[in-house]
């Protein structure tokens, strides 16, 4: 049995063609870490009701205080320019920090209010994806 590209039906100038041809690059998605910016907030705000349920997630108001209070400590994930993922931190004093507390307590109610830049913990308060 002949197994020549002729006998294929294919010339060895349509096989040199190909062979030559420049492939065709396919963008890859991209995953980017950021810090989050308050022109991020609705998209945070949604991320957070998918997460938690409509009306159980963090609010605009809250997402915009944790930026506010602290910018170093908010982050977010953006795949292909979609945001996917959220951090958000604030430092508090290892006092308050190691006491007994709530979620709303420690946290400001969710505003990182109580965000201190001479505490000694850096607290993690949300991470969601």
């Amino acid at each position: 049995m002949d197994k020549s590209p002729e006998a294929s039906g294919l010339s060895s100038s349509k096989i040199a063609a190909d062979v030559n041809e420049t492939p065709q690059t396919v963008a890859k998605p991209k995953l980017i870490l950021r810090r989050a910016r308050v022109d991020d907030v609705q998209a945070l705000s949604e991320l957070s009701a998918r997460v938690y349920g409509v009306g159980s997630g963090h609010s605009q108001r809250m997402i915009r205080g944790q930026i506010n209070n602290f910018p170093e400590g908010q982050f977010v994930a953006e795949y292909d320019g979609r945001i996917v993922g959220h951090a958000a931190t604030f430092i508090i004093s290892a006092k308050l920090a190691l006491a007994p507390h709530t979620w709303a307590e420690i946290t400001g109610n969710g505003y990182a209010s109580r965000h201190d830049s001479s505490g000694d913990y850096l607290y993690g308060m949300e991470v969601s994806v």
